[in-house]
């Protein structure tokens, strides 16, 4: 067994920096994105980068995911560009879920 050493001993921080919970860190992270709008450049930042044209086949236009992505369009989380050059949108905090939700039915090696 380990031995331990407790030691206490004043740690100064800087005024503009905070000293919190983890929990309440984690509860921050998880409300960032909270009613906010996204494009699809602000999806692709989320997914490293990738192009749209990967994001759509692997991930929007998944076969496995076709259930959920439909649902999501039918609840305006989702809106398709229409037309050439028309702007995608998406409602970050259901799209970051999303994500999440199906993070194993994506192909992230291909």
């Amino acid at each position: 067994m380990p031995q331990v050493l407790n030691v206490t001993m004043p740690v100064q921080i800087p005024d503009d920096y905070k000293l919190i919970e983890k929990s309440e860190y984690d509860d921050l992270k998880a409300n960032e994105v909270q009613g906010k709008l996204w494009t699809k450049d602000d999806l692709r930042n989320l997914l490293g980068g990738r192009s749209f044209d990967w994001i759509k086949e692997r991930v929007l236009y998944n076969p496995r995911l076709s259930k959920d992505y439909e649902e999501m369009k039918r609840n305006k989380f989702i809106i398709e560009a229409k037309g050439k050059g028309g702007r995608w949108l998406f409602k970050a905090s259901e799209m970051k879920n999303f994500i999440d939700r199906n993070w194993n039915l994506i192909n992230w090696e291909a």
